[in-house]
């Protein structure tokens, strides 16, 4: 007789649950954003919780009651709030990738999956699955970093500074998210300079 009432004591639980918040509609936070296409510049204002394996979603002004999509193939670039993104063309496909770094050597982060979900306070949300990787773009030439060739790589790319390649000899892959945004700063302003 307890086990029976705990039961529909539980059902009862997860039946009003399901009515109270089933009825809220999904709060989506919005940031200023801009969206490059071949043939436009759209002003607008993106979702924060995106995935853009598929399509942006905007609006236009905070009051417009739908949401606008647009596909990811026709866009070039967006920026979201303080990040921004570029298409990459690679290997005979393109992906829009997070831009880390630009300059002479610009550097830029892709989420394999393709789940480039941010959180409200602009990191990503990661899934079990993804895997991010890591492009350099120099002289037009878009180069993948891998974790049984970055360093090579990286030389060849960075050969003209001796202090940056340095830094590359000691750089463990795993590192490569916080230390090497900052090796190609240091690059790019000694090149400039």
């Amino acid at each position: 007789m307890k086990n029976l009432l705990l039961f529909l004591l539980f059902q009862f639980s997860i039946s009003t649950f399901s009515l109270l918040f089933g009825q809220f509609k999904r709060i989506e936070v919005l940031t200023d954003g801009l969206i490059i296409t071949k043939n436009d510049t759209i002003k607008c204002l993106l979702t924060l919780t995106e995935n853009y394996s598929g399509r942006l979603k905007y609006k236009i002004k905070k009051e417009d009651k739908k949401f606008l999509k647009i596909s990811r193939s026709k866009v070039e670039a967006f920026k979201r709030g303080s990040y921004s993104f570029k298409r990459i063309y690679y290997n005979g496909s393109s992906f829009l990738s997070k831009i880390l770094i630009e300059g002479r050597v610009g550097l830029y982060e892709r989420h394999k999956t393709g789940n480039l979900n941010l959180n409200t306070n602009g990191t990503f949300n990661p899934g079990d699955d993804e895997k991010i990787e890591y492009y350099i773009l120099k002289d037009k030439v878009v180069t993948k970093l891998t974790k049984r060739n970055f360093r090579d790589k990286l030389m060849i790319i960075l050969f003209e500074e001796n202090q940056i390649a340095k830094q590359v000899i000691d750089l463990n892959y795993d590192d490569i998210q916080f230390k090497l945004p900052k090796i190609i700063s240091q690059y790019n302003y000694k090149v400039k300079n």
